[in-house]
């Protein structure tokens, strides 16, 4: 076996362990939302004429109106964040698969992908969409987000299991991340797994003040920001994936 491949088996089953050690945590063996996940439409019971758009949504299967209600309130208020969402949710479901998290586990982190940035609808429109970079005071407001997003959801009991992944999505394992400074083992493994696919998809999109970056650009920042930023071992799945497929991130965009 060679020394590549015994460091990617090694990856692996230190992730693993990561995320048991996550998941003996929890109270509750039950799936967060009516997800099913690997399809690539959602299907809700609906009525002849209900709203088209409902099948173009892609994975993950959603069959919670609620949830749905929730995406589409987000996509109303800001089209970029939504589809951002979804783009986060498929990376996240891919990392997921690559590092063989459990069926349940996979299942929530999905779901908290599609969700993570909920707590933008608090943000005031003006400081969302705007089109140049954010003063500190307007940067401060978006750090609320996470916290917002937990608020929003904390007395729906079939959304619990979300709850740690929408709000701590934006730690840093230093310790330097928001809204809570947690370090290391301390952030959940299932929000450290959204926040890569968080940071991929935004160093990837263009926006008014910032170009999309080529993707042996974001694989040095994640190299760079591996056991600082981001898990060093999710980092670095992360950035085996991409080398992988290179074309992944483009493939990706949906609008």
């Amino acid at each position: 076996m060679s020394a590549t491949i015994r460091s990617a088996a090694s990856r692996r089953s230190s992730l693993r362990a990561d995320c048991t050690t996550h998941c003996a945590r929890r109270t509750t063996e039950r799936p967060s939302v009516g997800l099913a996940i690997g399809m690539s439409h959602l299907r809700l019971s609906r009525s002849a004429g209900a709203d088209a758009r409902v099948a173009n949504f892609p994975r993950p299967v959603v069959r919670d109106r609620i949830f749905y209600g929730l995406f589409e309130t987000l996509r109303a208020k800001d089209p970029y964040t939504a589809a951002h969402s979804l783009r986060v949710e498929r990376l996240a479901r891919l990392l997921c698969l690559r590092i063989g998290l459990d069926a349940l586990t996979t299942h929530n982190v999905c779901a908290a992908a599609v969700l993570h940035d909920i707590g933008k609808l608090a943000v005031p429109d003006a400081v969302l969409t705007k089109p140049s970079r954010l003063t500190n005071g307007e940067f401060a407001v978006i750090k609320q987000h996470p916290a917002d997003g937990e608020a929003l959801l904390q007395f729906m009991p079939d959304y619990r299991a979300l709850l740690p992944m929408i709000r701590h999505h934006h730690e840093w394992t230093d310790g330097s991340g928001y809204p809570d400074g947690l370090i290391g083992d301390d952030i959940p493994f299932t929000a450290r797994v959204i926040q890569v696919a968080d940071c991929v998809d935004a160093m990837a999109v263009s926006r008014a003040y910032a170009a999309a970056r080529p993707v042996m650009e974001i694989i040095s920042e994640l190299d760079r920001g591996a056991g600082i930023q981001f898990h060093a071992n999710l980092a670095q799945t992360t950035i085996a994936m991409l080398e992988a497929e290179p074309e992944l991130l483009t493939s990706m965009h949906l609008d």
